[in-house]
């Protein structure tokens, strides 16, 4: 969650709980758009972390933790190109 608070350029905040990072979401002042696509790069980030978990238990090969964000980041990017109507490239 540290990095991806970094990523957005938001203030991180240690939450234990959905409800808590529920909270912390709706308090970030960001427009609402923004805000959007941030809350579908948590969830990519749970989804990644559950299928690391995953490959971690069920693979023989061992995932790498470090490869975490920087998948999420690709998903994410692939994520909203495909599902967003904005049009947009990797280098913006």
């Amino acid at each position: 969650m540290r990095k991806v608070s970094s990523w957005w350029n938001v203030d991180y905040t240690d939450v234990s709980s959905y409800e808590e990072w529920r909270v912390w979401l709706v308090s970030i002042r960001i427009p609402n758009k923004l805000k959007s696509m941030m809350e579908g790069v948590f969830y990519g980030l749970w989804w990644s972390i559950w299928n690391f978990r995953n490959k971690l238990l069920f693979d023989n090969k061992t995932p790498k933790k470090a490869l975490i964000f920087d998948n999420l980041v690709s998903l994410s990017f692939n994520w909203c190109k495909y599902r967003c109507k904005a049009s947009f490239k990797w280098d913006d």
